[in-house]
């Protein structure tokens, strides 16, 4: 099956190839150079590219998920369910994740990471003011 480098999601499937390879270039630099611990960012914009989305990440053992923006789609959310299965499936010395989410539900983030954890990887959701704040909002009504 040959690929489609149509528009894959907003922008075009070069366009969001070169912001992968570009964050990977970006967190080499920031490790070798100035010596910092960098956890590469999972970005994925199609099911068709999820190869491309993991590549150079073999020998990772934490990776990085931001699930904002994907919450109240369902097909966003399908699609971040996908992208965590084959992350987990394809990367095998991963032992964590860690979610970037500003969702007010923490619950849900772990149900949608739910196949991580039963393969044994640790699901970790720091805290951010943005999610304390809908948090706040779930609550009120």
């Amino acid at each position: 099956m040959t690929p489609d480098y149509s528009v894959c999601g907003d922008v075009h499937h070069l366009e969001n190839l070169y912001r992968i390879w570009k964050s990977r270039i970006v967190g080499i630099w920031l490790s070798l150079v100035m010596g910092a611990v960098v956890i590469p960012n999972i970005m994925y914009y199609s099911e068709e590219y999820f190869d491309e989305s993991i590549a150079g990440l073999e020998e990772c053992s934490v990776v990085a998920f931001s699930t904002k923006g994907h919450m109240r789609n369902p097909q966003e959310r399908q699609l971040t369910r996908k992208m965590i299965k084959y992350t987990v499936d394809h990367l095998h010395n991963l032992n964590a994740i860690v979610v970037y989410s500003v969702c007010g539900n923490e619950n849900d983030i772990y149900k949608l990471f739910e196949y991580a954890t039963l393969q044994g990887v640790s699901v970790i959701i720091p805290r951010n003011r943005l999610q304390v704040r809908n948090a706040g909002r779930c609550h009120r009504g």
